[in-house]
């Protein structure tokens, strides 16, 4: 039976015979070749990323050109596509440090309400966009591009009457921000197209235009400044379309253009040069622009001209008077909801004025306050204003039915589109009449509120008097305007204020001092309606006159007293009295009492003067103080439309003398003078003594 080995017991050490003849253990592995092990898998991984990534920018990912398209679509919440429809891309996309893609044609769809085709298309672009930039768009916050290049775009940009605008991205939402600016959401640090249109329709500004455009401008703050080859700053656009409802055309030119453009925080001032004709007016602005906005600032030297100043100012919304054709010059300056404009020159037909005003929009009803001044005002450059005819419109060619008074119906909406509050001071207005002298100077304060206008503090001077008073417009009714007016006329002399009077060469037919005061008021749609309707009393005083003796001889038609005056000369007779006292209703002027006094003779003059109608029917009668040979002593009549009055004698009150002077004459020769005897009324002048002292 052969020996068992000895068995070994748990946990005892093994014999040495045993330990010698035993195979060694194997060694463990080593720790540096289990690390290498470790990171060779991962390596490899990255160098592949690493490679594929290289490759990928060096082939410029061309198998990434529908993901990008999604990957845009989806930040700005809008349809982006390298072609002419999605999955027909055509770019080359860089995306290491930012998405850069070049593109045949980059195509950024317009919101869902719109109705135009795309928002931009442009062939042969650039865009290069920063990650995070993006995640603000994604955020519905402003978008920055850094670099968008263009060949060939085409815009369709609009803005709704809610102030929805096609460049506002992000989701949608209930309540979007107001979009302020054509660019306000859109912001570049640098922009180059060599060929543009922009269709632009923005309904709040009631703006339809058509722009075609080519501009190269980079915000230097974020861009750096120009490298070796690349285009110089510049911008040329030429727009075509309406605004406001009237046609609009415009031309700007600028060197640079200004960080609004860009959209780079703060505010540079950049030189431009615009040209602009809305409907019949024409603007030229050189100066300088920070933004594209409503609260830009602008400031520079304009001209302007058209054939009016409301041609002009209709479609700024500003209400200015209807003129003939004018011209001006000055300077701008425009910030925010305020536009202050210093007029160093302005001509209307013969007018020259200048002014510094204020127009404020800030106020629920836009405020114009400032002063107006001048050398020469004509009344004949504002005619349009109250309907008279300029000289290119036509006349009728028949004095009955040529109306004196001008109908053209006022623009009473136009009182509501803003108030105003604008001291006068110009040193002469011209009446543009060959019969009275001008006012000189003339002040007065303006002020509209609330579709009512005003003129107070009415102060002028004339022939060594002064016309003082209000005047008022109330146009808050649409029908028709109520006018009333307060003037009042001291110590003007006559014979200087009226022209007709002082023939050259000879004695002036009257002379003195005026005083009056008329209290009338009116309603109408036009100067004419207004004038028809007049109702108040007017009242005037002569002291210090004098009268033509030739005139009122040859008033009473008294033969013996004008052939006396004709043999030893016109001499002046004093007048210790005249006045009238005129009342208005309703169009219609009757003199309640007119009456001139002199030493020899009463003139009462009696009748009517229809402003409606445009007629009058007047009479004058001599009542003779004194004994007067040969005197037929018949009224003179003044009969006729405004236009074309006659004057005539009055044949029922001188046919009786005539009959008698003949009759008398068949029998004896001289017995022909005696029905031409005038004895004299001493009653009837005694009674216009005292009517005449009565008001003084």
């Amino acid at each position: 039976m052969s020996a068992q080995p000895a068995r070994v017991p748990p946990n005892e050490p093994a014999s040495v015979a045993e330990e010698l003849t035993s195979p060694p253990p194997a060694a463990p592995p080593p720790r540096r070749r289990r690390l290498r092990a470790a990171w060779w898998v991962p390596g490899l991984l990255v160098v592949a990323v690493v490679g594929g990534v290289a490759y990928g920018e060096y082939r410029a990912w061309p198998w990434l050109s529908a993901p990008a398209e999604r990957f845009l679509s989806n930040s700005l919440h809008r349809q982006v596509s390298f072609g002419e429809a999605p999955s027909q891309a055509q770019a080359r996309v860089r995306l290491l440090g930012g998405i850069r893609i070049w593109a045949d044609q980059l195509r950024i769809g317009s919101p869902e309400w719109s109705k135009a085709p795309f928002m931009v298309m442009a062939d042969g672009a650039y865009l290069q966009l920063a990650y995070h930039d993006l995640w603000r768009a994604y955020r519905g916050k402003p978008v920055l591009v850094e670099q968008l290049r263009a060949r060939q775009l085409t815009a369709w940009l609009e803005r709704t009457a809610d102030n929805r605008a096609s460049w506002q991205f992000g989701p949608p939402r209930q309540e979007k921000p107001e979009a302020k600016s054509l660019l306000d959401g859109l912001h570049f640090d640098v922009l180059e197209l060599a060929q543009g249109q922009i269709n632009y329709k923005d309904a709040p500004l009631a703006l339809d235009s058509r722009t075609e455009v080519s501009l190269s401008v980079r915000d230097a703050r974020r861009a750096g400044p120009l490298k070796d080859g690349e285009v110089p700053e510049g911008v040329r656009a030429r727009s075509q379309g309406s605004y406001q409802r009237f046609p609009l055309r415009a031309a700007l030119t600028s060197g640079q253009l200004a960080p609004w453009l860009l959209g780079g925080e703060g505010r540079m001032a950049w030189p431009i040069d615009f040209h602009l004709n809305v409907g019949q007016a024409r603007v030229d602005f050189t100066g300088s622009v920070d933004q594209l906005s409503a609260e830009a600032d602008v400031l520079g030297n304009f001209q302007a001209k058209g054939p009016s100043l409301a041609a002009m100012g209709e479609p700024l919304g500003v209400t200015l008077p209807t003129t003939g054709a004018f011209a001006m010059r000055g300077a701008v300056r425009h910030q925010g909801l305020r536009t202050s404009v210093v007029v160093k020159g302005a001509e209307i037909g013969s007018s020259r004025l200048r002014g510094e005003f204020v127009y404020d929009r800030r106020p629920e009803v836009p405020m114009l306050a400032g002063r107006l001044g001048g050398t020469r005002l004509a009344l004949a450059d504002l005619g349009p204003a109250i309907g008279v005819p300029t000289s290119g419109q036509p006349a009728s060619s028949r004095k009955e039915d040529a109306r004196v008074l001008p109908d053209r119906h006022f623009d009473l909406p136009s009182l509501a589109m803003m108030n105003a509050n604008v001291l006068i001071d110009i040193a002469q207005l011209d009446l543009s009449s060959e019969v009275l002298e001008p006012l000189q100077p003339l002040k007065g304060h303006l002020v509209l509120d609330s579709s009512v206008l005003t003129i107070s503090d009415l102060q002028a001077r004339t022939a060594q008097g002064e016309l003082t008073g209000r005047l008022a417009l109330d146009g808050t009714q649409k029908n028709k305007a109520l006018w009333n007016a307060d003037l009042a006329v001291n110590n003007v002399v006559i014979e200087n204020w009226i022209k007709a009077l002082k023939p050259e060469g000879r004695a002036p037919y009257l002379t003195g001092r005026v005083t009056g005061r008329a209290m009338v008021k009116g309603e109408g749609q036009s100067t004419a309606a207004i004038l028809g309707s007049l109702t108040g009393p007017v009242q005037v005083r002569l002291r210090d006159g004098t009268i033509s003796h030739l005139a009122v001889e040859g008033a009473g038609i008294d033969v013996a007293q004008v052939l006396g005056v004709l043999i030893r000369g016109d001499d002046s007779l004093a007048v210790p009295c005249a006045r009238a006292d005129i009342k208005a209703f309703n169009g219609t002027l009757t003199p309640e009492l007119f009456v001139i006094n002199t030493k020899d003779s009463s003139v009462w003059v009696q009748g009517s003067l229809s402003l409606k109608d445009e007629r009058m029917a007047l009479q004058a009668r001599v009542a003779p103080k004194d004994f007067s040979v040969l005197t037929l002593r018949t009224p003179v009549q003044v009969n006729g439309p405004l236009n074309d009055p006659h004057v005539s004698i009055k044949a029922s009150a001188l046919l009786p003398r005539v009959a008698g002077a003949v009759a008398l004459g068949f029998l004896n020769p001289v017995a022909a003078i005696v029905p031409l005897i005038d004895p004299g009324n001493k009653d009837i002048a005694r009674q216009a003594d005292q009517a005449c002292d009565a008001g003084q």
